[in-house]
């Protein structure tokens, strides 16, 4: 399901979804119950915050769907707590977002309703964030209490891994 826009909110049964592939954060189960996947591409940067209120051992996955379902990789948030899950998403960015339950097996039916919320809270940008406004460093040895949330892309670097094309969050000195 295509989300437009937040806050978003709804009660959902998986009565006839179907078994997912595992999840790191799985507890050492054997798989990931009947999940219900929804997408996101927020318009700026922000804080997304995932919330599920109608049953337990509940798993939040965010993965960053640029490439499609086919390439989903490594999950940019993956928790099984039974609390709200958080993470900061990057504007222009499309999002993957998966809800389900942890099984013992990975052919065990777990059938529920979720009742969940999507929200968002937005974070400004640092100021340095974009090399026109880099902080400049005057003395060595030189320390800063760093926060890259609300930072956009930034170019490419060489020294990135190959199969992404920017770097992301940066900020600049």
């Amino acid at each position: 399901v295509a989300i437009s826009s937040l806050p978003y909110e709804g009660v959902f049964g998986n009565f006839q979804a179907t078994v997912d592939a595992d999840v790191s954060c799985n507890s050492g189960s054997a798989g990931t119950a009947q999940g219900l996947w929804w997408a996101h591409t927020p318009s700026a940067a922000s804080t997304l915050v995932l919330s599920e209120v109608s049953a337990q051992d509940v798993i939040h996955v965010v993965y960053d769907a640029t490439g499609g379902c086919d390439a989903l990789g490594t999950p940019v948030l993956c928790t099984n707590t039974d609390e709200n899950a958080v993470v900061g998403v990057n504007g222009g960015t499309q999002y993957a977002i998966l809800v389900a339950r942890f099984s013992s097996s990975a052919t065990t039916i777990q059938t529920d309703n979720y009742s969940v919320r999507f929200e968002s809270q937005s974070i400004p940008a640092p100021a340095n964030d974009v090399c026109a406004t880099a902080t400049p460093i005057t003395t060595l040895p030189f320390t800063d209490l760093v926060s890259n949330a609300g930072a956009g892309d930034d170019m490419d670097v060489s020294c990135n891994d190959v199969q992404q094309a920017v770097t992301r969050n940066g900020i600049w000195y």
